[in-house]
């Protein structure tokens, strides 16, 4: 997929894009990219980009990635601009000697991985790199990393056409949790005779400068992280032949399910069961937030002659916050927020007010 300059704004969740280029022989065919985005704010979640080679091609001012998938070989994630990546995996693909990127970076932050884990075959283990300079001024920092395949030693490769400007690693963690030793990690780089000596090792201070807000806020103050927020799974109940659920303020509309597959989008909390529906037919619904991104379905229910029997929901927590975030033992007085979950896993949030503590 390729997005123009022109493309911005984009939302996406949910979906795979794969290149065709067989990404799983080993062998490295040139290449294949599954995304090249040159616009600017745009937003995935969710999203698997599969390829080989230049899976994820960057080439725009901003974007923000979230709990994606991202697979390749050799500098599978390269390019330029400001580019977040929260809570993704990054996987690595059965091939020897494998890069994950190759920064071009041209802005201020470059490629921030936070809270991602780094995955792949056995025969990356101890064998790939973090990255290595391409162009412009290159910068990428792992923050909070797991790495259940550990890379090369010293993490980084030589320089392609220029030496890096950051390329550095905080708290980077094996799959059992223990810290990686960053004893051995690249400091210098040399190019036709320029060199650099970078520290490969961020401060706990310098590491807190890389916030979603620092990075990508910009002028605009662009928050990304409020469009991913996804809306509670609702809860369905049956009124005669009609699905019905409490209705909500931040949800856009909500996608009617039929035994596990789509049937319709709705912008009222209801759903008229259709003559002739067929008996064990089950029924979910999912709400959509402001963007068009799915909560996680709701309780099920199943069509049983003329009427609809309901899957018992029981309550299986309920947690108490303050406005402000604070984590509560109980309700105090004022406004609280009421998380409850439930026995089928879904989640409903809730502001109450309380009058006296109790």
């Amino acid at each position: 997929m390729y997005f123009t300059s022109g493309a911005s704004n984009v939302y996406m969740q949910d979906i795979s894009l794969l290149n065709k280029m067989d990404y799983r022989t080993g062998t490295l065919l040139g290449r294949g990219v599954a995304l090249w985005d040159q616009g600017s704010k745009n937003i995935y979640k969710n999203v698997k980009l599969l390829s080989n080679q230049d899976t994820y091609y960057s080439g725009g001012d901003r974007s923000y990635l979230e709990n994606c998938d991202i697979h390749g070989t050799v500098d599978f994630i390269c390019g330029c601009g400001d580019i977040f990546f929260n809570e993704c995996l990054i996987y690595l693909e059965e091939r020897a000697g494998n890069c994950l990127t190759a920064p071009a970076t041209n802005s201020n932050w470059g490629y921030v991985f936070k809270n991602c884990t780094i995955d792949g075959f056995p025969i990356n283990n101890g064998g790939y790199r973090l990255g290595r300079p391409w162009s412009n001024a290159p910068k990428a920092v792992y923050i909070n990393t797991t790495m259940k395949v550990l890379p090369v030693a010293a993490a980084w490769g030589d320089p392609m056409n220029v030496v890096p400007a950051v390329f550095a690693e905080f708290n980077s963690m094996t799959s059992s949790g223990a810290t990686v030793d960053l004893s051995s990690r690249r400091t210098s780089y040399t190019l036709n005779s320029n060199t650099v000596t970078i520290n490969p090792v961020l401060t706990a201070v310098q590491a807190a400068q890389y916030t979603l807000q620092n990075v990508l806020g910009g002028a605009d103050t662009w928050q990304p992280n409020l469009n991913t927020e996804q809306a509670a799974a609702p809860v369905i109940t049956v009124l005669g032949s009609t699905l019905k659920w409490d209705d909500s303020n931040y949800v856009l509309c909500w996608a009617v399910c039929k035994n596990g597959k789509f049937v319709k989008f709705v912008t009222t909390n209801s759903y008229d069961i259709p003559s002739g529906t067929a008996i064990g037919t089950v029924f979910t619904v999912r709400a959509a937030n402001e963007m068009g991104g799915l909560s996680k379905a709701s309780n099920t229910l199943t069509y049983v002659a003329t009427s609809i029997q309901k899957v018992a929901v029981n309550v299986v927590s309920r947690q108490f916050f303050s406005l402000d975030g604070r984590a509560l033992t109980a309700p105090v007085k004022g406004m609280n927020i009421i998380c409850t979950r439930y026995s089928d896993g879904s989640v409903k949030v809730t502001k109450e007010m309380h009058t006296a503590t109790r």
